[in-house]
């Protein structure tokens, strides 16, 4: 696959699963980049520039503007800790024959590949023939073979398996007040009409819920409950899954389907904005 076939690829689903900046308060990951990057905080603003940064470096590169989309480029990687839009970047040098620009970008998305689990960097600086001018250098076999070393890899989760105390959990039948004005406000009644079984019933508003908005992973939502959040949808706003699934939750319990939300985070997830759960 080359840059442009990639790049494609990914704008395809950019509106849905693209994570977009990885922003940081100056503690990144990565901290020999994060000293180059101007320290920001994420606000749900940034994280629209960003995106339509990576709109615009589609459509440059689309048009085959180099000039454009490297500039384009180098700004997305001054806001992100992305090895993707590192690695697009040294594609672009590599076409304007900048190739010692070319082994710099490259060894910043190894840096960052740890950032970005679904970036195989070692397998794309293996195979991506954009970058078949860069193969005879001599310094390009010790790069591939750090890409190798740098790789994400899973490791083995160990468990708080200190404290036995069940976790409390309280639900509210569905005719309580504000399950009912969610149901009755968005006639979840009719919706599941003629439905046979709690499970069908389910997959319905599943299906119902996802359609409100498009999924955008970096975000943070100004409502914390399901008709906050469905009347900020109806206004254009996306959210993440974490908000698709405390909508979720709420238009079942409103329904008498028992439902609560349950997720999985990582250890840092105070401090990460991208894969923390």
């Amino acid at each position: 696959m080359t840059r442009i076939e990639r790049v494609l690829a990914v704008y395809d689903m950019v509106t849905f699963i693209r994570p977009l900046a990885r922003f940081r308060n100056g503690t990144g990951t990565t901290p020999a980049l994060t000293q180059k990057r101007e320290s920001r905080t994420w606000t749900p603003e940034s994280g629209k520039h960003v995106q339509t940064v990576f709109f615009q470096f589609y459509e440059a590169t689309n048009q085959k503007d180099a000039k454009r989309a490297i500039t384009l480029g180098e700004e997305l990687c001054r806001l992100d800790d992305s090895p993707q839009d590192r690695f697009n970047l040294a594609c672009l040098y590599v076409e304007e024959s900048r190739f010692d620009d070319a082994i710099k970008k490259l060894n910043e998305a190894i840096a960052c590949a740890p950032n970005d689990p679904s970036f195989r960097v070692a397998e794309q600086i293996r195979e991506d023939t954009d970058l078949d001018p860069l193969r005879k250098r001599p310094d390009f076999s010790d790069l591939l073979k750090r890409a190798e070393a740098a790789s994400w890899k899973p490791a083995r989760l160990e468990y708080e398996t200190g404290d036995a105390r069940p976790a409390p959990s309280t639900r509210s039948g569905r005719d309580n007040e504000y399950l009912t004005a969610l149901r009755t406000k968005y006639n979840l009644d009719a919706l599941i009409a003629g439905s046979r079984g709690d499970m069908e019933q389910v997959k319905i508003l599943c299906t119902w819920v996802h359609t409100r908005w498009n999924h955008v992973g970096d975000t943070n939502s100004q409502s914390t409950d399901p008709v906050g959040l469905l009347e900020a949808a109806e206004k254009g706003d996306n959210f993440r899954c974490a908000e698709y699934g405390i909508t979720v939750t709420g238009c079942l319990n409103a329904v008498g389907i028992p439902a609560r939300v349950v997720s999985a985070r990582a250890q840092d997830v105070e401090t990460r904005r991208f894969g923390a759960g």
